[in-house]
């Protein structure tokens, strides 16, 4: 992700794309995604995605469809403080 998003607003374009993306018919069948973010060398974020629990709704705001089936691995300090100010749902 390019160095001139803030880490929070970075990872969110990822999850919000994710949302897309996990929606492919390709990946029916598929048990889990994993999806990292990385900012030069440092990872911002990262999460898997249980394909079963997944489930788009546009009343709800993508990133939070996305992490609501996801498990979080790995979350930056700013990306942490990013989620709780916008009020991402976060599940560890």
């Amino acid at each position: 992700m390019s160095d001139e998003l803030t880490p929070g607003l970075a990872v969110q374009h990822v999850l919000n794309q994710s949302y897309d993306f996990l929606q492919q018919a390709d990946l029916k069948g598929t048990d889990t995604v994993t999806i990292g973010v990385m900012q030069g060398d440092m990872r911002l974020f990262q999460c898997t995605v249980t394909m079963k629990k997944f489930a788009p709704n546009d009343s709800v705001s993508m990133s939070d469809v996305v992490l609501k089936a996801s498990k979080v691995e790995k979350m930056t300090p700013q990306v942490e403080e990013f989620a709780k100010v916008t009020g991402w749902t976060i599940l560890k």
